[in-house]
């Protein structure tokens, strides 16, 4: 399985899922859009998104902190 987290530093929303990803033990590939601006770029062209967070998995894009959504994706309890 293949996660990817897009987010940025400043967004508080990024870091709590990126938390719930860590307590979870899932582990993903992190893309700064403001220190990478190709990961900005790679994150429109895949989701069609401009806000962060957004989590890939598995190329399914999930926009926000959405744990229930998390949850099913990842296949979580």
């Amino acid at each position: 399985m293949e996660v990817i987290l897009y987010s940025a530093d400043w967004c508080p929303w990024c870091q709590r899922t990126k938390m719930f990803l860590k307590e979870n033990k899932v582990k993903f590939k992190e893309m700064n859009v403001d220190k990478n601006p190709e990961a900005a770029r790679d994150l429109i062209e895949k989701t069609g998104q401009m806000g962060i967070p957004v989590t890939l998995v598995d190329g399914k894009p999930i926009i926000g902190y959405d744990v229930p959504r998390l949850k099913q994706a990842l296949k979580l309890k």
